[in-house]
């Protein structure tokens, strides 16, 4: 086999390779912005995570990339997690993206709000990695592996 039919099968397995979700993040904290992205590594072949802390950015990148899920903080300056799910929910191209929202904010409107604007989870900071997948997996549809990539397995035996 030649370099070059090498290469045009490459090609063509990439082609193939079906697209797995693209889930975007926004949080202005960049800890947490970091925790969520590593917590998601791996989750879905071929996934996509982008992060953004600024909501308002955030706000036109989703509306131009159409993601399948959106992880947002609630308790952002500018525009808060609530208004942005808001925006997301009521945009027609947006429709079926999934909402999750991540907060330290223990009142109870907080919830309230979030469910009001399309969220379908609430994570309460700090939350683990096991609880976002999970809530990930919920939400996209996406079948629990069964492996639970965070927690060490003991070995029976």
């Amino acid at each position: 086999m030649t370099a070059l039919t090498r290469q045009r099968r490459n090609k063509a397995a990439v082609k193939e390779r079906p697209r797995g979700p693209t889930m975007f993040v926004v949080d202005d904290d960049p800890e947490m912005l970091m925790i969520i992205d590593l917590s998601l590594d791996g989750l879905a072949a071929g996934q996509r995570v982008i992060v953004e802390k600024n909501s308002r950015i955030a706000l036109e990148r989703i509306l131009d990339i159409r993601p399948e899920l959106v992880i947002t903080d609630m308790g952002m300056p500018g525009l808060d997690g609530g208004a942005l799910a808001r925006a997301i929910s009521s945009d027609p191209a947006l429709r079926g993206t999934a909402l999750i929202a991540v907060t330290g904010l223990t009142d109870a409107d907080v919830r309230e709000t979030a469910f009001e604007a399309g969220i379908m989870e609430v994570l309460l900071k700090p939350f683990s990695p096991e609880e976002l997948r999970a809530s990930v997996r919920r939400a996209l549809g996406i079948p629990d592996d069964g492996r639970g990539s965070f927690r060490r397995r003991r070995k029976d035996g």
